[in-house]
C-alpha cells in the first residue's frame, strides 16, 4: 500500500510535468554538445608473471615464463566520453555516453528530463546519478562501504528534488524511486533466478548550504535501501548511509 501511493503520487507529478511540458516546447533552448577525449598508448614486453611465483621483471627466467618478450603496443579509447545537453526555460534534457563497454562499445552513462514545477521544486525522470554522494574515499576496495561496487553511470529513477532559500541557509531536500539492485548485488546475483526485487528501491538525501568564511561550505546526509528477496520469500533490506561537510577553500593574494 505504501509503494502503491508513492507511485500514485509520481505518477501524477509525471502527468501534470508532461502538460505542463507541452506549453514549454516553443520556448529558445540552450543546446550544448561537451565530452572528452583520452587515448592512452602503451608499449609493453610481457615482463610479468602472474603468481605464484612471481619473478622479477626484465629476467631471463621470466621471459622464458611468458614464452617472449617481444614489445606489443596497444592502444585505447575507451573514456572518451560523449554528452549532449538541452535546458530551456523549465526543462532541462541530458544524455552521456562513453566507450568503456565490453569490447570498447558505446554505452548509456546517463538519459533522463528534468521538469522545473516551480521556483521550489523540479521533477526527474530517467537515468541519472543516484541520490546518494559517491564522492567518498574510505580503505573498502570500492568508493564507499557498503555498496558492492560502484558504477560510472547512473541509475533508473523517478526524482523530486526542492530548493529552499532562508536568510542564511538554502535546503535541498530530494526524494527519489531508484533501481539500486546492481549497487547492492554482484553480478552473479543478479542473474541468479533465486535472488529478485520486486518493488524499486528508495533514496531520500538533505543537502545544506551554509555560509562559511567568504564563501560557502555544504552539509549533506542520505539513506539509500532496496528490498531484496532470496527465492522469493526471504525479505532483506541492505542499505547504504553517510553524511559529509564540503569547506570552500580560497586564497587571497596580496596586491603590491
Amino acid at each position: 500500500m505504501k509503494y502503491t501511493k508513492i507511485w500514485g503520487l509520481a505518477f501524477f507529478l509525471t502527468i501534470l510535468s508532461q502538460n505542463a511540458l507541452a506549453s514549454q516546447v516553443t520556448s529558445n533552448a540552450d543546446i550544448n554538445l561537451y565530452g572528452s577525449i583520452k587515448q592512452y598508448f602503451v608499449w609493453g614486453n610481457n615482463n610479468f608473471t602472474l603468481p605464484p611465483p612471481t619473478y622479477p621483471a626484465n629476467t631471463a627466467y621470466n621471459g622464458l615464463k611468458n614464452g617472449n618478450q617481444f614489445t606489443v603496443f596497444q592502444t585505447y579509447t575507451g573514456t572518451t566520453k560523449l554528452g549532449l545537453n538541452i535546458k530551456s526555460d523549465r526543462v532541462q534534457a541530458n544524455i552521456e555516453s562513453d566507450f568503456e563497454s565490453d569490447n570498447n562499445t558505446l554505452w548509456l552513462l546517463k538519459a533522463y528530463f528534468k521538469y522545473q514545477i516551480n521556483n521550489n521544486l523540479s521533477l526527474l525522470v530517467g537515468n541519472a546519478n543516484m541520490v546518494g554522494e559517491l564522492n567518498t574515499y574510505s580503505d573498502n576496495y570500492y568508493a564507499m562501504p557498503g555498496f558492492n561496487q560502484t558504477w560510472p553511470f547512473g541509475t533508473d529513477q523517478i526524482r523530486l528534488d526542492g530548493k529552499f532559500e532562508t536568510d542564511k541557509l538554502i535546503l535541498k531536500p530530494t526524494v527519489a524511486l531508484e533501481q539500486l539492485n546492481r549497487f547492492f548485488l554482484t553480478d552473479d546475483e543478479i542473474k541468479s533466478k533465486n535472488i529478485s526485487t520486486k518493488m524499486p528501491g528508495f533514496g531520500a538525501k538533505l543537502d545544506i548550504e551554509f555560509p562559511f568564511l567568504t564563501s560557502k561550505a555544504r552539509f549533506y546526509s542520505f539513506l539509500e535501501t532496496q528490498q531484496i528477496y532470496i527465492k522469493s520469500k526471504d525479505s532483506h533490506w541492505p542499505y547504504v548511509y553517510g553524511s559529509g561537510v564540503s569547506l570552500p577553500i580560497k586564497k587571497s593574494y596580496a596586491s603590491i
